[in-house]
């Protein structure tokens, strides 16, 4: 079965690096970093994407917005939230716009999202 991408928006370049790295070596697909969610909306017009990770912090953009955004576009691409903001109404706002799923940064964050995509595209 062919794959399409995991499309992971951070601007945090040196997270991203290691987040594609963990994610190309758990799934067998490919993983694109963006750094804006412009560009991420692109990747989800132009091709075939199985996952949209957005990052809560996204310079010049409402999180939501690109959710929701991304929702009509696509509304059978998974979205999940990998963020170091963790309180309990951004988690909230986040589900009720319509997230699968969220997932804090820090330490296991990495393998946590590895995880949780790992329930959200082998089902």
């Amino acid at each position: 079965m062919a794959w399409g991408s995991i499309v992971y928006v951070d601007d945090d370049r040196a997270l991203a690096d290691v987040v594609s790295r963990r994610l190309r070596t758990r799934f067998d697909r490919g993983v694109e970093t963006v750094e804006s969610a412009e560009d991420a909306l692109d990747r989800l017009d132009d091709g075939r994407v199985d996952c949209l990770v957005l990052d809560y912090r996204i310079p010049g953009e409402d999180p939501l917005s690109v959710l929701r955004d991304a929702r009509a576009r696509h509304p059978d691409v998974p979205v999940v939230f990998f963020t170091g903001i963790g309180d309990p109404e951004t988690v909230d706002a986040v589900i009720e716009a319509g997230a699968d799923a969220f997932v804090r940064k820090g330490p296991g964050g990495v393998d946590a999202l590895a995880d949780t995509l790992g329930e959200t595209l082998e089902g």
